[in-house]
Order: C-alpha cells, then structure tokens, then sequence
C-alpha cells in the first residue's frame, strides 16, 4: 500500500509545528510545547494536531468528507482548494480535533482510495 516506510518529517520556520506526511494522501501538523489553536486532542504521550486528507477532486473530496463524518460523527471538516492546501493534492480535508485512534482509520481509507484507483487504471479499456 502506500504507507511511507519513513514519514516525511519537517519542522515550521518558527519551531511551534511539525509536519509529518503518513501516507501520499495523509498528512498531519502537530503543535510543539502547546495547542497554539485549541484543537483539543492532546493526550499525555501526543500533541494537539490537524490532519489534512488529499483529494483528486471536488467530488472525491466531499464523498471522503460525508463518509468521515458518517463513521466518526464528526463534522468539523473544511474542504480546501490547492490555492491553500498542505497535501499538494489538487482538493484536500482539513480535520480538526480528530483522536488519534481515528487517525489510523483516515490513514487506511487514503491507502484504500489510491488502491481502488491503481486497480481501475491497470484494468484494459
């Protein structure tokens, strides 16, 4: 699948977030020494972060949002256009205060995706 071996591991500019891409699709920003925006899903051994969910297209975009919000209950999700996005995707989720037991699930549906897509281009016209 495409879970990378070793994440891509960045630090900002001004030190207070690391940036750790999971997957092509997944990535997330975690706040360092506190939760600088609230976010709210620190725990002990983590700190707070935002997930970010890369999109081919609006379409996929808002299935990927309905779907998370139906399995998790969760509605705090902003999609976001590549004007704005971390992803580098052209459509990407922006997911505040997600646990990090749902984030092992986002990180599968994203492996999940990019395996049903591989599988639909590989198939003869």
């Amino acid at each position: 699948m495409n879970r990378l071996t070793s994440p891509k591991i960045s630090v900002t500019a001004d030190g207070r977030f690391r940036i750790q891409y999971l997957t092509k699709r997944v990535l997330i920003v975690e706040a360092l020494g506190q939760d600088w925006f609230d976010w709210g899903n620190e725990t002990e051994e983590k700190p707070a972060f935002v997930a970010y969910y890369g999109a081919e297209n609006m379409a996929e975009a808002k299935s990927r949002k309905k779907t998370i919000e139906k399995l998790y209950c969760y509605e705090s999700i902003t999609i976001r256009r590549r004007k704005n996005n971390r992803t580098g995707w052209p459509v990407e989720l922006k997911i505040h205060g997600l646990s990090r037991e749902y984030l092992d699930y986002l990180i599968v549906d994203g492996e999940t995706a990019d395996y049903l897509k591989e599988s639909r281009e590989l198939q003869p016209a």
